[in-house]
């Protein structure tokens, strides 16, 4: 696995071993990022099934500002911080170790919101509950961005949110939704 494009591009990445984590195919990550190539700079990003760290990092690459990466699994904490460390992205990144609604939680404690939110979750996971506490948070900025994959589950569209784009990359599909603007 490497980083596609920006600062660090083609440099590689770790992998967490084990099956407990998928990462982000390279070629789907590319359609992604080809996706939000104008979106991506001086913004603020959350992964919050983090594992290698593949794309927040990928997004700093390209010129995010700030990026969270969370994940439940230490593995994946530990290659997702050294794959920041060996970039030379770490300064720019905090990685919390917890799962994803304790994350949530911490996240809106603190007062954040994100420009772009990656949701890459395990295997079969359904993203709607997860992408509805996000809205419901307000963890995402005006006009910001979540992305999910998946293969099965197809999630519904979070209130206050309307699908912008979708793709489908061989058995991946990827949706992202922006968040509308409101009145007022």
């Amino acid at each position: 696995m490497r980083i596609i494009a920006g600062v660090c591009r083609s440099r590689t990445l770790r992998v967490p071993r084990g099956m407990d984590t998928r990462p982000t195919y390279d070629r789907v990550r590319e359609t992604i990022f080809d996706i939000l190539q104008f979106e991506v700079s001086g913004t603020e990003t959350l992964d919050l099934y983090a594992g290698s760290g593949a794309m927040a990092l990928e997004s700093l690459s390209r010129g995010a500002r700030r990026a969270v990466m969370c994940d439940a699994d230490g593995e994946a904490v530990r290659t997702a911080s050294g794959n920041a460390e060996s970039l030379g992205l770490k300064e720019k990144c905090d990685i919390l170790h917890m799962k994803d609604t304790a994350a949530l939680s911490e996240l809106q404690s603190r007062g954040e919101s994100f420009d772009l939110v990656f949701l890459d979750p395990p295997y079969r996971m359904d993203t709607t509950p997860v992408m509805a506490e996000i809205a419901a948070r307000g963890l995402v900025k005006p006009r910001g961005v979540i992305v999910t994959e998946y293969r099965e589950n197809e999630p519904g569209t979070p209130e206050g949110f309307a699908v912008w784009k979708e793709r489908r990359i061989g058995s991946v599909f990827v949706r992202m939704y922006r968040r509308e603007e409101t009145e007022g």
